[in-house]
């Protein structure tokens, strides 16, 4: 039977209507999980260095980290408004919720720009299905902040390469810039794009709009760079941000390989066993490929700018997945940058399924239905597993960090570090220890004795091993340890 274009124009109404109702249902789990799920390791210590800051200790010279402090100069006024507590952390998270919501308008603006509308809808869809992006997606660290400003790049230079305004050229140099100053990590899509960007420039001669884009992109970098030479440690800065990185990642002692995160978990996917959720987690991958290949295949044929779009995002795909074959130990921020070309490419695919491939009308009356109902109980699925884990609240974080800011008072220093006291030592709580770290800086004891601290938290095996022999042997002789990880002064 053939539809009227009226029931036509209904049912894709009504389909319109469920699927909106569908993701708002969605995203209000999604919101919530990440609002109330305990607080990660890295988020506190981003917290941390935001009251670090605060406290007048300068990054990179008193204190370890490998981040650029952007995300933690936006932070700041939180801070300020909150104090160093955690409503003010959870103010934090409000603020990285938001920059998630904001990407999604990105994301739908982009791939609508590039592919179509329905394609835009989908992967809207798929990225708040992906379970990668709900656990990590909103927390509190630099590579969300990355991929906001990385997509309204994208955004912008959609229509940059259409236009001869200096000022667009100039302004998406300046994000580009700003982009690679806020985390590294987007470094192998920036690399495709950069090789994409200089055929284009090089083919339609625009050597005039290339030296604005360069001009913008170098005065970011002119501009960080200054801040940190004014300050007195711009070597230091440069070391930390650009080269440590890598010596971090490869000094891990227990890697996690590409992979690892897929085994079934209930603290990424929100239920036990595996899920519809975690099914989706695998395929989506698959799904991404597919896709991707079958939209450069018809860039080939596109003689419009969007074709350029098409080829960057897919090549960035591949070469962000590559790229996690050859880093030593693949953590779970690792997949922001990937994870969000997965949702892309597995929405065209989607697409270009059920509403491009010529196919027969039972066929293709079977395949909508197969598809819709999987997306239904995945939505389902996903929406259970985000209240779960919205659940398991950071009560219990809160009141153990209570009590032991009970034990060392604010303003007082603290071994190896607590969460909004001042440390004596560079390398952190919360930081990775390796070797270079332990031979770039003076024993630990030397701090220790000098301070006279009666307690020390947190001080658990790893850390201590770390630990020079020196003040290994000092702490043994004056320490005593006591229930778990605290060690008390004896003598």
């Amino acid at each position: 039977m053939i539809l009227s274009k009226q029931k036509k124009k209904i049912l894709a109404g009504i389909g319109l209507f469920v699927f909106t109702a569908g993701c708002i249902a969605l995203l209000y789990s999604v919101v919530k999980s990440g609002y109330y799920f305990q607080f990660n390791p890295d988020e506190l210590f981003n917290t941390n260095t935001v009251y670090l800051i605060l406290k007048g200790y300068q990054p990179y010279v008193d204190f370890y980290t490998v981040y650029s402090p952007l995300l933690h100069w936006l932070l700041t006024p939180l801070f300020l408004i909150y104090g160093i507590t955690f409503e003010a952390v959870y103010a934090s998270r409000i603020l990285m919720i938001f920059l998630y919501i904001v990407r999604l308008f990105l994301l739908f603006l982009l791939v609508k720009r590039v592919f179509n509308y329905r394609a835009a809808l989908i992967s809207v869809l798929f990225f708040m299905l992906d379970p990668f992006m709900v656990f990590s997606a909103m927390q509190i660290r630099p590579d969300n902040l990355m991929l906001a400003f990385y997509t309204l790049f994208l955004l912008l230079f959609s229509y940059t390469i259409e236009s001869k305004s200096a000022k667009r050229w100039f302004v998406s140099g300046l994000l580009l810039g700003l982009t690679l100053l806020i985390n590294i990590k987007i470094v192998p899509s920036v690399g495709v794009f950069g090789l994409i960007f200089l055929y284009i420039i090089i083919k339609k001669r625009l050597y005039p709009q290339l030296l604005l884009f360069a001009n913008g992109f170098c005065l970011i970098f002119l501009a960080f760079f200054a801040y940190f030479l004014i300050q007195g440690y711009v070597v230091e800065m440069f070391l930390h941000v650009f080269l440590d990185p890598f010596k971090l990642n490869n000094s891990i002692p227990f890697p996690t390989w590409l992979g690892y995160f897929y085994f079934s978990n209930p603290t990424i996917f929100g239920i036990d066993g595996k899920p519809l959720n975690w099914m989706f987690a695998w395929a989506l991958p698959v799904m991404a490929f597919a896709g991707g290949y079958r939209s450069l295949f018809d860039a080939k044929r596109e003689t419009d700018n969007a074709h350029y779009l098409k080829i960057i995002l897919f090549l960035s795909l591949v070469i962000q997945w590559l790229s996690m074959l050859f880093i030593h130990s693949v953590f779970i921020q690792y997949y922001l940058p990937l994870n969000w070309l997965y949702a892309v490419f597995a929405a065209v695919l989607v697409d270009d399924l059920i509403f491009k491939i010529d196919m027969p009308r039972i066929v293709k009356a079977g395949t909508v239905v197969l598809t819709v109902g999987i997306v239904a109980f995945l939505i389902k699925t996903s929406i259970t597993a985000n209240l779960n884990r919205s659940q398991w609240r950071p009560d219990q974080q809160i009141q153990e960090w209570q009590a032991i800011w009970k034990e060392i008072p604010e303003n007082n220093p603290a071994f190896p570090n607590v969460l909004f006291r001042k440390p004596i030592y560079p390398v952190l709580w919360g930081s990775t220890f390796s070797q270079y770290m332990r031979d770039r800086y003076p024993p630990a004891y030397l701090a220790i004795k000098k301070y006279n601290i009666p307690i020390m938290f947190l001080l658990n095996d790893e850390y201590f091993g770390y630990l020079d022999k020196e003040s290994q042997d000092y702490i043994i002789q004056h320490y005593r340890r006591e229930d778990g990880n605290i060690w008390r002064k004896v003598k």
